[in-house]
């Protein structure tokens, strides 16, 4: 007999052990996931009631992990479930958990009204439950020859910077620093950001030389994962690291750039973009309201009515964004006739892009080009 379960306390020794024993089955290095992902993966109640626990027959199985997020993109706020930390045992293979725990997952982010959701992985494995590649992430190249286009300036040395270690005023300034970004992951608290802050393997590199004046940058290997606070002391700690050779800095979409991104980009060879998430569209109605201060400006001018239909059994829906000259857009579940059908897993690149998806390359209607993609990425920080 199969059921699954939130997690507890008392399960965190057995689910840790079998969650790394399972991903070293093809992964023999693999680090523990309590060591490199402590913020999600901890005893406390609260972690532990975000795993979704697969038990055949009483024993342990598999499971996952689902935990909401909250995401700003200018004027919008959506709120998102991570997906991570997704196995099954060898022994319990081939046996329908990860089906039942993807559905599970599915499940319970709709009764909680989750409209998004975002994960890492096999793209075919999770595209059969409706998710896919899409939204934008952008990595500028960075390097030490492209310091002749930059106004002279004396060369940082280590001594001018602090490493972030937890303490609470630094803390509350890089809270408060994030908080201000124009795309930003948003945390409930300053506790909350120094949890995300303080994974091992990525030292935060801090630049407070006046009680007024501060900036921060994540590095991993020779990536700069996030920065934030003062154009000044960004630039200065991207100074500092290009004396060691070329670096990599992850940018959010071109639509949430402002006076950090383009100074970034006066040090940037060439740029990359890719869509390594996988996002689901739990609620297109809930989605496109969320999204409402991206289309309505993209909007102003168009009137008329599309429909979209998702074909997804029980979960199908229909949504219509209507709008007439001079009146705010509407968008309104509906029983109209669709102008495109699309299954779940087809909704992401619509709504997210990169690009339009094929069946709309030759649309002349100039709707689809207004209102899409909207901006999305997920925040390399974010585990889930």
């Amino acid at each position: 007999m199969l059921e699954i379960r939130r997690g507890t306390p008392e399960d965190f020794s057995q689910v840790t052990d079998q969650v790394v024993a399972s991903f070293r089955t093809h992964t023999p290095a693999h680090p523990r996931f309590e060591d490199y992902d402590p913020s999600t993966v901890n005893p406390t109640p609260q972690a532990m009631s975000a795993w979704r626990l697969a038990f055949v027959d009483g024993k342990l199985a598999g499971g996952l992990v689902m935990v909401p997020r909250r995401l700003r993109l200018g004027k919008t706020e959506v709120t998102y479930g991570g997906i991570g930390h997704v196995h099954c045992m060898p022994g319990f293979r081939k046996h329908g958990v990860f089906s039942a725990l993807m559905r599970r997952a599915i499940q319970d982010m709709r009764e909680e009204g989750i409209p998004l959701s975002a994960l890492g992985g096999d793209r075919l494995r999770y595209g059969h439950y409706g998710w896919e590649h899409a939204g934008v992430l952008r990595t500028l190249r960075l390097e030490p020859a492209m310091l002749r286009f930059r106004p002279p300036a004396d060369e940082p040395s280590i001594l001018e910077f602090r490493e972030y270690r937890g303490g609470e005023a630094d803390t509350l300034r890089l809270w408060k620093a994030r908080e201000s970004a124009f795309a930003c992951p948003l945390k409930s608290s300053p506790q909350e950001c120094r949890a995300t802050l303080l994974k091992p393997g990525r030292p935060v590199y801090l630049w407070n030389p006046t009680e007024s004046q501060f900036a921060y940058a994540v590095l991993k290997d020779r990536t700069i994962l996030e920065y934030g606070g003062d154009v000044e002391g960004v630039e200065r700690i991207v100074r500092y690291v290009l004396q060691t050779g070329n670096w990599n800095v992850l940018v959010p979409p071109p639509e949430c750039s402002g006076p950090l991104e383009e100074m970034l980009d006066g040090y940037a060879q060439c740029f990359l973009v890719e869509n390594l998430s996988q996002f689901r569209v739990n609620f297109l109605g809930r989605a496109l309201e969320a999204f409402r201060p991206w289309l309505e400006p993209r909007l102003e001018s168009w009137q008329g009515s599309v429909t979209l239909k998702v074909e997804d059994g029980e979960d199908s829906e229909t949504v219509t964004l209507a709008k007439a000259l001079g009146q705010p857009l509407a968008i309104r579940e509906s029983q109209e006739e669709p102008t495109l059908t699309l299954s779940r897993r087809e909704l992401p690149p619509l709504l997210f892009g990169p690009g339009l998806p094929a069946a709309l390359s030759h649309d002349p209607s100039p709707f689809w080009r207004m209102a899409f993609p909207l901006p999305l990425f997920w925040p390399s920080l974010e585990h889930v």
